[in-house]
């Protein structure tokens, strides 16, 4: 079921209860509640930081607790150790080993490249420059 669907059900439900609202209000609040739960949550994790509380918390957190773009991209620690996260196996790694070459071939490939036209638009400025040098010396001569 689609997010707007289930604004839509929402919105039904609270105008049951005498609350006049739309499905699309209903999800901008959604949307805003869980940047308002992952500022908090971000908040309370840095060292130093006085932890923040919210009314919402409990009920944001069994929403939204497990979803992948709560877990953070990675963590500098090196005696953590990912639960939550399968390990790569050695075809994977591969896999990723070649995408890396392929990726850095590329870049070495358009650099290359990018270096032979910056020497080709050089030297047709040098040849521009050189040639208005000649012009500008046959107008002295005269």
């Amino acid at each position: 079921m689609s997010q707007k669907k289930i604004s839509n059900n929402i919105a039904s439900a609270l105008s049951i209860k005498g609350y006049n609202v739309t499905g699309s209000q209903c999800l901008s609040k959604f949307h805003g509640m869980k940047r308002t739960y992952k500022s908090i949550k971000d908040h309370n994790v840095k060292s130093g930081n006085n932890p923040r509380s919210w009314p919402y918390m409990e009920v944001m957190e069994s929403l939204l607790d497990e979803r992948p773009f709560m877990l953070p991209l990675a963590i500098a620690c090196s005696s953590y150790i990912s639960s939550n996260r399968s390990t790569s196996n050695n075809t994977s790694s591969t896999s990723s080993k070649e995408n890396t070459s392929k990726i850095a071939a590329s870049i070495i490939q358009s650099r290359e490249l990018a270096e032979k036209n910056r020497e080709q638009r050089h030297k047709e400025k040098m040849e521009f420059r050189k040639e208005m040098l000649d012009i500008m010396k046959k107008m002295l001569d005269k």
